[in-house]
């Protein structure tokens, strides 16, 4: 594509009929198409058929080796001679032991390098190594075929949308602090920064990359600008943007069950734009009002497994250091992000300092979202189901639901009565360290907070 040229089309248009509409919702829809058009017109969709890379580690010395090998495997073939299949076998035993020495060599080299970097090293391994399916499709198995099934499962969340009084009311009308969080209009060089900060590559429903976007800067960053302040000025997610793409993968390499499915969601590449803007803004006033738990990791910067695993560790082996013993249980919430209600989460927000204005926002947010299950079949076919309605939990893939439900659990350490937690995201632990002459009490106790945890789930669903 000749940049130059799509971006001379893009300043060309009239954008005008865009800028003026009064609808947020139209007007997403009216830029969404007008720049899907332009990248019609000068970067249309091609099928190209990608031959595999080269194996990192077949240096040209053992191509030659190989082609030395597979014309002394056909010269034995033709032959049929015993000489020249024990020459075709003894190549053929060299090549293999090359390959071996240098695919151990290469390994060895890469993970020394990038022994501080896990993520690159995993992301790389997955490009080498045969994980997943060859053509880079997740294939769903024939019998589990339905996407309309698996729409239906994954929407389909246990509780219901029944809310506790008692728990709504006490954090509707009360507040942590003296604190006010509003969210404020961005700059455009704050809109630049956030959009150059996005990784992934993914797309939508509405078929618009990060890619496109960045390519398409020079002209279209004063008008996503003026959406994302828009919508925060009038309290109004666009609509367009709260349809989810769901793509359902295999927990386990045999999917026999659809409970074997984990749906992974992919949402408009704008809407992340916006979510970016408003999650930077909340996590700034959380962090310095010290209002996010210490007892939690996940989602935050500076936290992460390492600082779970060490929390944990080491409270038991001070205790331990004390010639106590510990118990350990460890807990995860099936679907935590799912069930989760939306007017106790609200409640949470204005009680933790969230300003009723901003409130509406995040309603607008999180209410009248939908989604559609889109799956690969292992005949190579693409299906989709039909659009379904949520009615309850965070957005998957969402920017803000990691924030959201850090504080929708932020409160679950003041129900226990005798034992620690701490948290990576849903995965919980909680642990008790005792003495040995309280050894018969310490599992009556464990239960004890063990119950109260599962009634604040159930008062929280």
């Amino acid at each position: 594509m000749n940049q130059n040229e799509f971006l001379a089309h893009l300043e060309n248009l009239s954008w005008y009929d865009t800028v003026i509409e009064n609808n947020i919702h139209k007007k997403v829809q009216q830029f969404s198409s007008m720049l899907l058009d332009a990248f019609e017109i000068h970067a249309p969709l091609k099928l190209i058929r990608l031959k595999r890379k080269p194996t990192p580690w077949i240096t040209d010395n053992i191509k030659l080796m190989m082609t030395l090998r597979d014309s002394a495997h056909n010269r034995a073939n033709t032959s049929g001679k015993d000489s020249h299949n024990d020459y075709y076998k003894s190549l053929r035993n060299l090549v293999n032991s090359a390959i071996n020495r240098e695919k151990s060599a290469y390994f060895t080299f890469f993970i020394n390098k990038n022994q501080g970097n896990p993520k690159t090293m995993w992301s790389h391994l997955k490009r080498i190594s045969p994980v997943g399916n060859q053509s880079g499709q997740i294939c769903i198995p024939s019998h589990l075929c339905d996407p309309d099934t698996i729409n239906n499962y994954f929407i389909e969340v246990p509780g219901d949308n029944e809310i506790d009084k008692s728990t709504f009311n006490y954090f509707n009308s009360n507040r942590l602090n003296n604190t006010e969080f509003n969210i404020t209009t961005a700059t455009e060089s704050e809109v630049y920064k956030v959009i150059t900060a996005i990784g992934t590559k993914a797309s939508g429903h509405d078929l618009i990359n990060i890619d496109m976007v960045r390519i398409s800067l020079p002209v279209t960053l004063p008008i996503i600008t003026g959406i994302i302040n828009e919508s925060i000025n009038t309290k109004i997610f666009p609509d367009p943007w709260k349809l989810a793409k769901i793509k359902p993968i295999p927990k386990s390499p045999n999917v026999q069950e659809i409970n074997n499915l984990r749906p992974i969601s992919i949402l408009p590449t704008l809407s992340k734009i916006l979510e970016r803007v408003v999650c930077s803004q909340l996590t700034r006033y959380l962090e310095d009002n010290h209002i996010l738990p210490e007892t939690q990791s996940g989602f935050r910067r500076g936290y992460g497994t390492e600082t779970a695993l060490l929390h944990v560790t080491d409270d038991i082996t001070t205790a331990s250091d004390k010639g106590k013993g510990s118990i350990l249980v460890l807990l995860d919430f099936t679907r935590a992000f799912a069930c989760i209600n939306h007017d106790i989460l609200l409640a949470k927000l204005s009680y933790y300092g969230v300003s009723e204005a901003t409130c509406k926002w995040f309603y607008s947010f999180l209410s009248n979202r939908s989604q559609y299950v889109e799956i690969n079949t292992d005949q190579g076919e693409v299906m989709q189901s039909s659009i379904r309605r949520t009615s309850r939990g965070t957005p998957q893939g969402s920017i803000l639901s990691p924030i959201l439900f850090i504080l929708f659990t932020a409160d679950i350490s003041k129900v226990l009565k005798h034992s620690k937690i701490h948290l990576y995201a849903d995965d919980t632990q909680i642990y008790h360290s005792f003495k040995p002459e309280q050894t018969e009490n310490v599992v009556m106790k464990l239960n004890e907070d063990l119950s109260a945890i599962l009634q604040w789930a159930k008062k929280m669903v």
